[in-house]
């Protein structure tokens, strides 16, 4: 018999790794999917775990300014 495959939400990867890119993209493609109203405060999250990473203030950015 086959192992029994567990799937974890991003949302509980990122509880147990702060640092998991991957589980932050994963939320990021669907946060840019979502008014900025709904997902400014995932935003805010984001840019506060990586403030260097411009990649996500660039995503941060063109969502309040192309998506209002």
């Amino acid at each position: 018999m086959a192992g029994v495959v567990t799937i974890i939400s991003p949302e509980k990867r990122i509880e147990l790794n702060s640092y998991d890119v991957d589980a932050w993209n994963l939320l990021l493609r669907e946060a840019q999917t979502k008014p900025i109203d709904h997902v400014r405060d995932f935003y805010e999250k984001l840019v506060t775990q990586f403030p260097n990473a411009g990649r996500y203030w660039k995503a941060f950015i063109e969502h309040e300014v192309f998506c209002h």
